[in-house]
């Protein structure tokens, strides 16, 4: 019987730090801790730029570093850059512990094959257990830079992207363990699937994680998943399934009938919680306590820091119903301190 394989997807301002370190804390909250846990995806341009944009893309970098003192020089430049103290960066490195056995992913996109090279070698060094090329991503404004879901369009770019993240790991000592893996979709403007991952499957990757929609389709319809299971079929390279998983449930079972190596959970993160009030509570309550600690010393100030957090704060409390209309007060909150009074308020009248 093939292992269970569910993992969380790579989604631009919602898998930081905090929401990482949530999901793999195995607190009592948790229904199911990803296997595979991925960045937000990370332009490499912005890696090479100049120093703020760089600093911009590393917070999304920040992870369990393998090494305290090796990460702790990784990070200095971005702990004088925002005037975090040297005892605020012993707390920031220690708060990193953790029992997590899965993989963490870094993502990228972009279309500059050596600027990739650049960014993998960063990786490398910050502990990751490998690098994801993101070739899906439907911005349409990230597709016209043929980035992201362009890179279809362009399939010798592509396929020079991958050959240079390759050289970058085997020219290291990192080992056969690090994994290179690509996140697409089934065609750019038409399905063709069978044509571009058949490329896709001759670069020897780990695997392949295929969302069942095209560029075209977006997050339109429904995610076409006997399309995923016939692909799949004719690949030898392991095939992670992606689109509309809406449970822990829905990803096992569609993992077993389309025979798959994996299902990947994007927007409905929030099945890796358990659905009770207290358990949905106690972990918003987790990552908001994180992204305090771990986030905010990044941001202008602690208010724009809390902010950034809401598209969380909505997803954790989906459903979730409340005598006294937290996620509104939440949302109208201006700083953590009113957050944790809001929650904490909750949470007593659950247990009382």
């Amino acid at each position: 019987m093939q292992k269970i394989n569910i993992s969380v997807a790579p989604m631009d301002g919602i898998t930081d730090i905090a929401l990482r370190k949530t999901l793999a804390s195995g607190e009592n909250f948790i229904k199911y801790t990803p296997d595979i846990i991925f960045t937000e995806f990370i332009n490499v341009e912005a890696l090479h730029r100049d120093i703020r944009s760089a600093n911009r893309a590393m917070i999304k970098l920040l992870t369990t570093p393998n090494d305290e003192k090796k990460a702790l020089s990784t990070y200095k430049e971005l702990f004088e850059k925002y005037n975090i103290s040297s005892s605020d960066s012993d707390s920031f490195l220690s708060s990193f512990k953790s029992a997590y056995k899965g993989k963490q992913m870094a993502q990228l996109y972009g279309k500059n094959p050596k600027l990739f090279a650049e960014a993998t070698s960063k990786i490398i060094e910050l502990g990751y257990d490998g690098v994801d090329i993101n070739m899906g991503c439907p911005a349409k404004k990230i597709a016209r830079r043929m980035e992201g879901a362009g890179l279809i369009k362009t399939p010798e770019i592509a396929i020079e992207i991958i050959d240079q993240v390759k050289n970058i790991v085997n020219s290291s000592n990192i080992g056969k363990d690090f994994t290179i893996s690509v996140k697409t979709r089934l065609g750019f403007e038409t399905d063709i699937a069978e044509e571009w991952l058949s490329l896709l499957d001759k670069q020897d990757l780990s695997y392949i994680t295929l969302h069942g929609r095209t560029f075209a389709q977006g997050y339109t319809g429904n995610a076409n998943w006997e399309r995923i299971g016939e692909v799949r079929k004719n690949l030898q390279t392991k095939i992670i399934g992606n689109g509309d998983i809406i449970s822990i449930e829905d990803a096992k079972e569609k993992q077993s009938q389309y025979d798959l190596f994996g299902v990947m959970i994007g927007r409905n993160y929030n099945a890796f919680i358990k659905p009770d009030r207290l358990s949905r509570l106690s972990a918003l309550y987790y990552y908001l306590k994180n992204h305090q600690l771990l986030i905010s010393g990044f941001f202008r100030s602690s208010d724009s820091a809390y902010a950034s957090a809401k598209k969380v704060i909505v997803t954790f409390l989906k459903f979730l119903e409340s005598k006294n209309n937290l996620q509104y007060n939440l949302l109208c909150a201006k700083s953590y301190e009113e957050a944790f009074k809001l929650i904490d308020q909750e949470i007593s009248t659950v247990c009382n």
